[in-house]
């Protein structure tokens, strides 16, 4: 494997992870924001620096929606963690059941040996 396949490699599943905790963070928040003005609750759902942003404008409701939202990035982790876990483990077990090959057999007086019976058994023969 190149180098610059393991980064893209690496970079790939940066991106899925990324994805997977934005999409956990979005399903979590959604429960919580029952009691947070809407405008605030709309904004809070496009992500984590967007709840932290709009909760200066909540008054009351800040505290509320800072704890929401860092819930809800804690949910959205863990998902994509566990995500993470299943998929490596996903992949380690074809390589854990494949069959190992045999090593090479480099012993050179095994064959040397199937060789000079062949030769005495041809004399054999021919007496």
């Amino acid at each position: 494997m190149r180098q610059g396949d393991l980064a893209s490699d690496l970079d790939l599943g940066v991106a899925l992870l990324g994805a997977l905790v934005s999409a956990g963070y979005r399903n979590a928040i959604d429960d919580k924001l029952h009691d947070i003005p809407q405008d605030a609750a709309d904004t809070a759902r496009q992500g984590v620096a967007n709840a932290v942003q709009a909760a200066g404008s909540t008054g009351p409701h800040a505290q509320d929606l800072l704890h929401a939202a860092h819930q809800s990035f804690i949910d959205g982790w863990q998902q994509a963690m566990w995500a993470g876990a299943a998929i490596m483990g996903a992949l380690l077990v074809p390589t854990r059941a494949a069959p190992q090959p045999k090593a090479k057999d480099t012993n050179h007086s095994t064959h040397y040996q199937q060789h000079s019976w062949s030769v005495q058994l041809g004399r054999i023969g021919a007496d």
